[in-house]
């Protein structure tokens, strides 16, 4: 079995999403902007972006993970932790606590 050693969202785990193409956008005075549709919006999608240390008895490797394979890991949408993020919660104990979940059910 392998175990979640690791979480690497420091500085950022998600990505402001095109709702039509799921590109990066811009952001530009409260609007976001995509490049690919040349559209400008004034909502988006917040999809999970980041990278995670899995070992198991045989080495590790580094994952990077995206969308709702985020979701899946961590039982709450990259909104919600965003959300927690802007309101100056403790975010990074989102992580934190599927790390440990995962690594005390081994």
């Amino acid at each position: 079995m392998a175990l979640v050693t690791k979480i690497a969202a420091e500085k950022s785990f998600y990505y402001l999403a095109c709702k039509q193409c799921k590109r990066k956008l811009a952001e530009e005075a409260g609007k976001f902007y995509c490049k690919n549709c040349n559209v400008t919006s004034d909502a988006c999608n917040v999809v999970y972006m980041f990278a995670m240390r899995v070992e198991d008895g045989t080495g590790g490797m580094w994952l990077h993970v995206f969308g709702d394979l985020g979701t899946e890991i961590l039982n709450k949408t990259a909104e919600d932790v965003k959300k927690i993020k802007d309101a100056g919660g403790d975010w990074q104990e989102c992580f934190e606590q599927q790390k440990n979940k995962a690594s005390n059910s081994a």
